[in-house]
């Protein structure tokens, strides 16, 4: 039902594959109506899915938010966590696919879950983890989530 995502933080353009295309191109004209096709798709990705997948599903539902989508993306983050850093930033795997991409697929994910409601606090937890993190892009994303995501 997927294709082979992009597994790479966005180098040289925007790289997608042709399915996260055509996700981001329905989250740019509020297409409702495949929120729930989305929801379906969301059962057959596997935990660790590619980056380009999350990130495209993250658009969509930023534009269309549907709490269909919660207990999958829960059920991925659940195995994509545990990336919030408490050593300093020079002390980082020097292997660039370790450096970045786990923790922005980490926090894009919790972003995403964390606006659509959260499950059990899980999104919130994740989200909490990273105020500290010694690389303050993250702590800054983390912060602006859970600002984002405050209700009335």
């Amino acid at each position: 039902m997927w294709d082979n995502g992009l597994t790479s933080a966005i180098c040289y353009g925007q790289r997608n594959s042709w399915k996260d295309q055509a996700i981001i191109a329905l989250a740019f004209v509020k297409c409702k109506k495949f929120a729930p096709i989305l929801a379906n798709m969301m059962k057959s990705l596997p935990d660790e899915t590619e980056f380009s997948h999350l990130r495209a599903i993250a658009i969509y539902l930023a534009a269309v938010p549907d709490k269909s989508c919660v207990n999958e993306l829960a059920r991925i983050l659940n195995a994509i966590k545990g990336h919030a850093q408490t050593i300093s930033p020079g002390d980082y795997p020097k292997h660039p696919k370790n450096r970045m991409k786990p923790q922005i697929r980490e926090l894009m994910t919790a972003r995403c879950l964390y606006l659509l409601g959260d499950k059990d606090h899980l999104a919130e937890d994740i989200l909490k983890s990273y105020l500290n993190d010694p690389v303050k892009i993250y702590a800054e994303f983390a912060k602006k989530a859970l600002s984002d995501g405050k209700k009335p």
